[in-house]
């Protein structure tokens, strides 16, 4: 946003910037972006649950 400053906001809104956020055993894309002037919007856009030992394994189905 620092290289656009003489953008408008619905023009900067629709700028987004992608997070991978990893908990134990659960992955997850999140998107990021501006709401408003004042709001940001965190969108969760997939999550996954990744099997960390051999008897989770049936979470690969």
């Amino acid at each position: 946003m620092g290289h656009i400053q003489n953008a408008s906001i619905s023009t900067i809104a629709n700028l987004a910037v992608f997070g991978v956020h990893c908990i134990c055993d659960k992955i997850t894309l999140t998107k990021t972006s501006l709401f408003n002037a004042n709001k940001w919007k965190v969108v969760e856009l997939r999550s996954a649950t990744i099997p960390v030992t051999w008897d989770s394994k049936v979470d690969l189905l």
